[in-house]
């Protein structure tokens, strides 16, 4: 598992007094997935596909490392129990003991490419305003804007 030290060992309190700029934020960004992405390529014990590990990758830059290390998600995934890993994410909704709506979209968006509903797309990026779309039509969910929050 990460340590707090090894994660934030590329941040200074004393950079962020008055702010950051765009690019050092896209090169914190940058630096943080490619711990994440180091630690799902550690901890997963068989072979993915990259939709698979992206949505593990964007899961574990969420909540961290540990909480993957310690879920069902992982070991269900370490099992080859590829849709029961899958209904995992819903159960990551929660902050401060709240269900959150952003938190509901974001996992559902993270099944859905874990499961490959979001690689029938034609670009190649991930595309955000898509995947909230998709993800409130398909579950139901209000649609918000996670970035607006509204």
């Amino acid at each position: 598992s990460l340590t707090n030290s090894e994660i934030t060992a590329h941040v200074t309190l004393e950079e962020w007094k008055d702010g950051i700029s765009e690019e050092r934020g896209l090169e914190l960004l940058s630096e943080d997935l490619l711990i994440a992405r180091r630690f799902v390529g550690k901890i997963v014990t068989v072979d993915l596909s990259s939709d698979q590990f992206g949505a593990l990758v964007s899961f574990t830059f969420n909540v961290g490392g540990g909480n993957l290390q310690r879920s069902t998600l992982l070991a269900k995934t370490n099992r080859r129990d590829y849709a029961g890993a899958e209904r995992e994410f819903a159960r990551w909704v929660r902050a401060g003991g709240q269900v959150l709506r952003g938190l509901q979209i974001r996992r559902s968006c993270e099944a859905m490419l874990f499961s490959g509903a979001l690689s029938k797309r034609t670009s190649e990026e991930f595309s955000r305003l898509e995947c909230q779309s998709f993800a409130a039509t398909t579950s139901g969910l209000q649609l918000i804007d996670i970035e607006a929050g509204e």
